[in-house]
């Protein structure tokens, strides 16, 4: 399958809230608990607040994959921290590798000299992403992410550009 990013829009909501019940977006990301249509609608409304924020979809059908941001750039270290999820239904496909590598892509046109993320030490499918698409463990930050409710250390994976 082939990806490509573009701008969410409201016919996004239905597969942004089945996506969002699912276990593992609400164990690894901060997506509210429950989660509603109210909001997915809210998440795609609120779009400015990130730097670029993009759905994944497949490139044929459009239809929606997961979600990918690049959430801010730095101006003093010119780094871009970058966050991802994928849909249930998309998984073990390259989805997130994909679409990280075209969201590595544009963090270059942002004027970004490096792309972070930070990962949970148990998220190992997003480790594995990380890792296939070049990035690197560089340093580590004390109770930065989660495992569901509890906070763990999170893993800050870097790559220059």
């Amino acid at each position: 399958m082939i990806v490509s990013l573009r701008q969410a829009n409201e016919t996004d909501t239905n597969w942004i809230f089945d996506a969002c019940q699912d276990a593992e977006i609400q164990r690894w990301t901060t997506v509210p608990k429950p989660y509603s249509r109210t909001d997915a609608q809210e998440f795609i409304k609120t779009l400015s607040i990130e730097q670029s924020k993009f759905v994944i979809v497949d490139a044929v059908t459009q239809i929606g994959l997961g979600t990918i941001a690049v959430h801010s750039v730095s101006a003093e270290s010119g780094e871009a921290s970058a966050g991802y999820w994928v849909a249930p239904w998309a998984r073990r496909q390259g989805v997130a590798t994909q679409g990280l590598q075209q969201l590595v892509a544009h963090a270059r046109t942002l004027g970004a000299s490096a792309v972070t993320l930070e990962i949970s030490p148990g998220n190992a499918a997003s480790r594995g992403t990380a890792a296939k698409s070049g990035f690197i463990v560089v340093r580590t930050r004390v109770s930065s992410c989660h495992d569901g409710e509890t906070p763990t250390d999170g893993l800050i994976y870097s790559l220059t550009l």
